[in-house]
């Protein structure tokens, strides 16, 4: 199939089954609809839709401001209380007020049609600028949104594009001019409700190409055209219809690195196999690069690679508590239940090393493999099936503890109750690791004192988080212990939420942290910060994320909000 043949089968779907495509923005003007854009950066079309209407219950932004100049004569404090719901409300209520000022200054009001001068104006970039253009004046021209980038990818009608405005020539120079109005819209549209960044609903939906009898998969993020269309994977990760995933999985992998980590020059002069297994395709590339000392390390007389990934094998995931969605599974572990391990170097009584090793357990999991053979923290490995620890064998030994293949035999000493040898056979299992592995609450005087062991910042777990939150706000704490000791850190979303949970309401409207990116992504502000959810400061030249205080993942934050007094 050409490249030609594919657009073509696309638009005749799109003609097809999306006759009327058009923005989703509730708008009355240019000027209303230039306002909407502005705040739908980041944000949901719905959420916008419920600020800016002026028949919403509440007073709405469009109603207290139903005009540039009205807005123009407004400071960012007064127009932060109506778009507070949205995301990132202080930088958005700048710009909008000085978006205004500018078109009553230097355009009379009116909202120029020239997208350059269009893009003069304070939080209006490319993308902005080229919505509404293609929205009031029917302009031919492709605004890239997060969602753009990623179906043109996924289905093929960009060549695993690294920016956005790679994505925008290319879709402009293949759909024919008539057509670029609406073709966003296809695209935002079959993006937002069908071929979602996680979890697509490709089986519900599948998106058929019916003159060539082909199938676009867009199952769990990666992209193949297969005969005759399955979009089901079987136990191995392969698809139906003779797929055997590799080739093109490897693809869409390497582009998500590449964008995202894989910035040394020396990776963009390699040629990748992509038809190697899935398991061994990274590792390849890593090895391979002589500059990489970030990935490989040489031990042991041998290089020793530090990244990895790995197919998940088809196991049953539970769902989180019910205030949080789903966007973020539960993954199974098989393992012991070793929280983390410390190593110990022996020494002779006149303190030099003999070059024995063993493992201090730090912490095991309840109702874990360890824990059930009661073994848990201060608990020290000495021998593993036999053999004894050295520096030979140390980090086999150490991947073997943490991730097994199966049972083993421990020889181990507690110097908690003395150092008498016990051995312990275990047999590694599938299990949810909860990353919350204690909390209790203490009371020393005045002092309620919530104490919290949390391991790992995972948001699949978010929901158990936010339950030991509540119960710590149900005991009325006014005091709080975070043990982050054992921590070894994870998604940054979730220490966002835990540390908003804790300042409660005065963190509201704060900057929680600045970002820097890569000279290739910081040259494309707009589309990092729709592919981040971060907005940008260009005073700064950072990006940043507030705290949240409101919405996360379903979950209403402010009722979780311990607002301690000694904060």
């Amino acid at each position: 199939m050409t490249l030609k043949e594919r657009y073509a089968g696309v638009i005749a779907w799109f003609e097809e089954h999306m006759p009327v495509a058009e923005s989703e923005l509730a708008y009355g003007s240019p000027y209303e609809l230039l306002v909407a854009v502005i705040l739908s950066a980041q944000c949901t079309d719905k959420r916008v839709n419920m600020t800016t209407p002026a028949n919403m219950p509440t007073p709405a932004l469009s109603e207290s401001f139903p005009t540039p100049q009205a807005m123009a004569a407004a400071t960012p404090e007064q127009i932060y209380p109506y778009i507070k719901s949205i995301s990132y409300p202080n930088n958005k209520a700048k710009n909008l007020a000085g978006m205004a000022r500018m078109l009553c200054e230097e355009f009379g009001g009116e909202v120029p049609s020239d997208l350059k001068e269009l893009q003069r104006l304070p939080g209006v970039g490319r993308k902005t600028a080229n919505v509404v253009g293609a929205v009031i004046w029917q302009k031919e021209v492709m605004p890239v949104d997060t969602h753009v980038f990623r179906v043109s990818n996924r289905i093929g009608l960009t060549n695993r594009s690294k920016t956005p405005l790679q994505t925008e020539l290319t879709l402009e120079k293949y759909i024919p001019s008539h057509l670029l109005p609406p073709a966003p819209h296809w695209l935002i549209q079959h993006g937002r409700y069908v071929c979602t960044a996680r979890a697509p609903k490709c089986a519900e939906n599948r998106f058929i190409m019916k003159r060539f009898y082909h199938a676009i998969l867009a199952c769990g993020g990666f992209a193949a055209v297969v005969a005759a269309g399955s979009c089901t994977k079987d136990a191995t990760g392969g698809g139906g219809g003779g797929y055997n995933g590799e080739p093109e999985v490897n693809h869409d992998m390497e582009g998500i690195q590449r964008r995202n980590y894989l910035w040394n020059e020396e990776y963009a002069t390699l040629s990748p196999d992509f038809g190697l297994p899935y398991d061994e395709f990274l590792g390849d590339v890593l090895m391979r690069m002589k500059t990489n000392d970030l990935d490989k390390k040489f031990r042991n007389g041998r290089w020793q690679l530090y990244s990895n990934i790995q197919r998940l094998s088809p196991v049953s995931r539970v769902a989180l508590s019910a205030d949080i969605d789903c966007q973020f599974p539960k993954e199974p572990v098989y393992g012991f239940g070793i929280v983390s391990l410390a190593i110990i170097s022996y020494t002779d009584n006149g303190g030099a090393e003999t070059g024995q090793y063993g493992f201090a357990v730090m912490a095991v999991y309840p109702d874990s493999p360890m824990a059930r053979a009661g073994l848990g923290r201060g608990t020290i490995i000495n021998q593993v099936d036999g053999q004894w620890i050295t520096a030979g064998n140390l980090n086999t030994v150490y991947s073997k503890l943490l991730a097994p293949n199966g049972a083993a035999t421990l020889s181990v000493a507690d110097n908690q109750g003395g150092f008498g040898v016990s051995e312990h056979k275990l047999t590694a299992e599938l299990r949810y690791e909860n990353p919350v592995l204690y909390r209790d609450v203490r009371e020393y005087g005045e002092h309620k004192i919530g104490y919290l062991v949390y391991a790992s910042f995972d948001a699949a777990f978010d929901g158990e988080l936010l339950d030991a939150l509540q119960a710590f706000k149900d005991a009325g704490i006014n005091d709080l212990i975070l043990d982050l000791r054992l921590n070894g850190g994870g998604y940054v979303m979730s220490s966002r939420m835990l540390a908003s949970c804790i300042a409660g309401a005065r963190c509201e409207g704060q900057v929680f942290q600045y970002y820097r990116y890569n000279d290739a992504r910081m040259e494309y502000p707009e589309m990092t910060a729709a592919e981040t959810g971060q907005a940008y400061d260009e005073s700064k030249e950072r990006f940043y994320e507030e705290f949240i205080y409101g919405d996360y993942r379903g979950a209403d934050l402010r009722g979780y909000a311990l607002d301690l007094p000694r904060l």
